[in-house]
């Protein structure tokens, strides 16, 4: 499953959504989380997003991505 920190009104952020789309990620496999409502959350990826973490392996992507490097994200192994 992936994570997807993104907000509301973010070109980025949709693109990124996009990028998903044409890497398979079904809805279902997506958590799409809101930096705006939680303080931490915006401190920490305020101006990062989108990012894009593997909750197997808990590894990040920051932007700029491609879809070559979400399949990438999406085989990371847990531990590796």
């Amino acid at each position: 499953m992936l994570r997807l920190y993104s907000k509301l009104q973010c070109p980025l952020c949709e693109e990124a959504i996009e990028i998903m789309g044409l890497v398979g990620v079904r809805t279902e496999d997506l958590e799409i989380i809101d930096i705006t409502t939680e303080s931490s959350l915006f401190r920490r990826y305020g101006t990062q997003i989108p990012v894009v973490v593997n909750l197997d392996s808990q590894e990040e992507l920051g932007w700029p991505f491609g879809v070559a490097d979400v399949r990438r994200l999406i085989n990371v192994k847990p531990g590796s």
